[in-house]
């Protein structure tokens, strides 16, 4: 149980830092010098890809259901923890301003991939990583 709780805020904490950098990427005021432009990419733009792109969120489900160490454990981390985290993020970068994308659509579709990709971890982690202690 602990391992959910913690798995779910940990994908609505990420969901919502994500929004935000997403939210917060606009160029509207940036000048066009150089410089200014350069610090924008790296500063900005290049973090906001890095959190808002789809392998960000399943390393997200990888990392929680890796610690879950059971196929059935990772699949319902997953299937639970990647719609929070994408629902989180369309609702904070829509509402700071942004694009938060197709909120219903995404839902099912995270639903599906966070439990195959959690069962497939535990799986992973349980057969191939030798049990310590």
């Amino acid at each position: 149980m602990k391992m959910l709780v913690g798995g779910l805020t940990a994908g609505l904490g990420f969901g919502v830092v994500a929004g935000l950098v997403a939210a917060g990427t606009s160029r509207h005021g940036v000048p066009d010098a150089p410089v200014a432009v350069f610090l924008w990419t790296a500063f900005g733009e290049i973090p906001a890809l890095a959190m808002t792109t789809g392998w960000a969120f399943a390393g997200l489900v990888v990392c929680l259901a890796w610690m879950s160490a059971s196929p059935g454990t990772g699949a319902v981390i997953g299937a639970l923890v990647l719609p929070a985290a994408h629902a989180a993020f369309s609702v904070t970068a829509t509402a700071a301003g942004g694009d938060g994308g197709l909120l219903t659509e995404w839902l099912f579709v995270a639903w599906l991939v966070g439990g195959l990709l959690g069962a497939a971890t535990g799986w992973v982690r349980r057969t191939l990583v030798p049990a310590t202690g």
